[in-house]
C-alpha cells in the first residue's frame, strides 16, 4: 500500500519524502504542524486545522509563502488518492535554514498521510488515569514541533500506571500532552482559556455543548480537581476520552460519567451524520 504526501510542491509516495538535515527544525526545533482526520473519508474541521497552521506558524515567526487555498487543495488531493479506509494527514512546516543556524529561512512544507489510531473502545468504558505535572510550555497558543517534555514526561507517567499528563502552572490547570482538558462540577461544564492551545475539538465541542449543559471558561485550580464530578480530554484522536483518576484521587464516582457519555455520543452524531 502507497500513501502520498508532499514535500513543498512534489507529490511523492510518503517513504520517499526526505528532510535536509541542516533545516532548523533538526538543528533547533524551530517548526509547526497540525493533525487532521477522516470521517467518511472526509477531513473533520479542515479549514479550522488550517488556520490554526497559518496562526502558529505567525506564532514562531516562520517565513513561508503558503496561502490558505493551497494547503487546502493538497490536503483535499491527498484525502481522495488515499487507499485507507480512514486517514490522517500530518502537515509541518519547517523553520528553513537562514545565513546561518540561528536565523530562520524559507519555511520548507510537507504533507504526511498517515493510518488513524483510534483509540480502544475499552477506554471510553473504563476511563483512564492521568498524572499532574507542572510545566509552561512555550507560546503554548501555537502548535510548535517541541513536544520533547511530552514524549519524556508520557513515557514516566505510563511507567507509573498513567495513560495521560495534565499540565499545571503550580496553581491553574492548563492542558494535556497534545490534548484540552475539560471538568463538570455539579452540572456545569468547565474548561481553561489561558496559556493553553486551544484544540479543534475543543471548540467544536464547545459549540454544541451549552444545548445540554451551563458551560464555564474560566481557570481551574488544582485545589478544584478534587471536587470535580468527571473529567475528560478532547483531541482528534481521543474525541471525549474520560479521565476517572488524577494522580491518586478519583474523579466523582471513579467511573466516566453520565455528561461526558452524552456529549461524546453527540459528537458521534454530528461527526457521522
Amino acid at each position: 500500500m502507497i500513501l502520498s504526501g508532499y514535500s513543498d510542491n512534489h507529490l511523492l509516495p510518503v517513504s520517499e519524502i526526505k528532510l535536509p538535515v541542516q533545516d532548523l527544525l533538526i538543528f533547533r526545533g524551530l517548526g509547526v504542524f497540525d493533525y487532521m482526520r477522516t470521517y467518511q473519508r472526509k477531513i473533520f474541521l479542515l479549514d479550522d486545522h488550517i488556520n490554526r497552521l497559518l496562526s502558529s506558524a505567525d506564532r514562531m515567526g516562520l517565513h513561508h509563502h503558503w496561502l490558505f487555498d493551497q494547503l487546502r487543495d493538497k490536503l483535499l488531493h491527498l484525502a481522495e488518492l488515499s487507499p485507507l479506509s480512514e486517514s490522517a494527514f500530518r502537515v509541518i512546516l519547517t523553520g528553513g535554514l537562514g545565513a546561518h543556524s540561528l536565523e530562520p529561512g524559507p519555511a520548507r512544507l510537507f504533507i504526511l498521510t498517515e493510518p488513524v489510531h483510534p483509540y480502544p473502545a475499552e477506554v471510553y468504558r473504563t476511563g483512564i488515569r492521568a498524572k499532574l505535572f507542572s510545566y509552561d510550555r512555550y507560546r503554548p497558543e501555537a502548535k510548535s514541533i517541541t513536544y520533547s517534555q511530552a514524549v519524556l514526561e508520557l513515557a514516566e507517567a505510563k511507567k507509573e500506571g498513567y495513560s495521560e499528563v495534565i499540565y499545571h502552572s503550580g496553581e491553574w490547570v492548563t492542558e494535556g500532552t497534545t490534548c484540552n482538558f475539560f471538568g463538570i462540577r455539579n452540572g456545569v461544564l468547565i474548561t481553561p482559556e489561558d496559556g493553553i492551545l486551544k484544540g479543534t475539538r475543543r471548540n467544536f465541542i464547545l459549540s454544541y455543548a451549552e444545548e445540554m449543559l451551563p458551560v464555564e471558561i474560566r481557570p481551574v485550580s488544582l485545589a478544584e480537581l478534587e471536587k470535580l464530578d468527571e473529567a475528560f480530554l478532547t483531541s482528534t484522536t481521543r474525541e471525549i476520552l474520560p479521565v476517572t483518576s488524577i494522580n491518586r484521587f478519583s474523579v466523582g464516582s471513579g467511573k466516566p460519567g453520565a455528561f461526558t457519555a452524552r456529549l461524546h455520543e453527540h459528537y458521534r452524531r454530528l461527526v457521522l451524520g
